[in-house]
């Protein structure tokens, strides 16, 4: 939504947009969010401010949990924009005159 509100002059500048912005908050929601929601850093000077976690290192159960997610949030980084692709030259093809 906050990408048409900018509105960009063509549609490829749109999708290229579309797919960064959709990477970043991908990345920060999962990845970042997720890896300080999980890691023990009760040994770190400020771990007041991160540290509720109980995973202190990445092992099996880390990645049962946590990696999952990330690997989710790859593949559709990869998908999306072919889909994104194939959607829009359907629309074109099925209005074409």
């Amino acid at each position: 939504m906050a990408v048409e509100w900018i509105g960009y002059r063509t549609e490829s500048e749109r999708v290229g947009k579309v797919t960064i912005y959709t990477f970043v908050t991908n990345y920060v929601n999962i990845a970042v969010l997720l890896l300080l929601g999980s890691a023990d850093l009760s040994e770190q000077p400020l771990y007041f401010a991160f540290g509720f976690g109980s995973s202190p290192d990445f092992d099996s159960s880390w990645f049962e949990t946590a990696g999952i997610l990330i690997v989710s949030t790859m593949k559709i980084n990869m998908i999306y924009p072919l889909i994104e692709l194939c959607g829009y030259w359907l629309i074109r093809f099925y209005f074409r005159n």
